[in-house]
């Protein structure tokens, strides 16, 4: 299956992904995502990396989160490997609330 966007993110995350996974499917961009798009008894590593290659772009939830995440960190180096649209979309998170914005 081909997808529109791969959305690559921190599960720290997971919230604004979410966010931005909803946005994007609103205007019909197919988007693919763990945990939603993982079926139970698949291989992940594979499905990952399956998912990025059918995916147009590549979208990278930049945070402290991401940053250090191994996982991530793999994803984004298969999705360079194949030459993907990469865009990178910063989450912030207020230190004095903890809460994220858009």
């Amino acid at each position: 299956m081909k997808y529109d966007v791969f959305i690559s993110y921190s599960s720290k995350d997971i919230e604004v992904a979410l966010i931005v996974c909803k946005m994007l499917e609103e205007h019909d961009i197919k988007c693919w995502m763990a945990p939603i798009n993982i079926p139970s008894g698949v291989e992940y590593e594979d499905l990952v990396v399956d998912a990025i290659i059918a995916s147009k772009v590549f979208l990278f939830i930049y945070s402290f989160g991401s940053v250090y995440s191994d996982w991530c960190k793999m994803e984004l180096k298969v999705a360079f490997s194949e030459k993907k649209t990469i865009i990178s979309y910063k989450s912030i998170t207020n230190k004095k609330t903890n809460s994220k914005k858009l």
